[in-house]
């Protein structure tokens, strides 16, 4: 509709070639600059997505072993990444899976 008014300026004299000419390019490069951010939202909602079906399938693999009343080495493989003792109260457990709400947020600080 604005180009439409802007080329109706231009034909009555109101505006220039090059105004117009100049409002054309604006457009282009603002329509351009919308379909590069549409694209990428696509690929972060993708990419969260598959982080989410992630997320619950690991979610449901530990349901599935909350009640255990023990645990082999190959589960907790599953689950645990590595354990560093530092001391005898200090310990480190770096899990397998990704928090990929956490991570979301790290994204954004940075």
């Amino acid at each position: 509709m604005l180009k439409m008014r802007k080329y109706d300026q231009y034909k009555q004299d109101k505006i220039t070639a090059e105004q117009y000419q100049a409002f054309v390019e604006e457009v282009y490069i603002k329509k351009e600059q919308l379909e590069d951010k549409l694209k990428q939202l696509y690929e972060e909602q993708n990419a969260m997505k598959t982080s989410y079906k992630e997320a619950e399938h690991t979610h449901l693999l530990a349901n599935s072993m909350l009640f255990r009343n023990s645990y082999d080495a190959e589960i907790i493989s599953r689950f645990v990444k590595y354990i560093d003792v530092y001391s005898e109260s200090e310990i480190e457990i770096v899990f397998n899976v990704d928090d990929v709400f956490f991570k979301k947020i790290l994204d954004e600080l940075e």
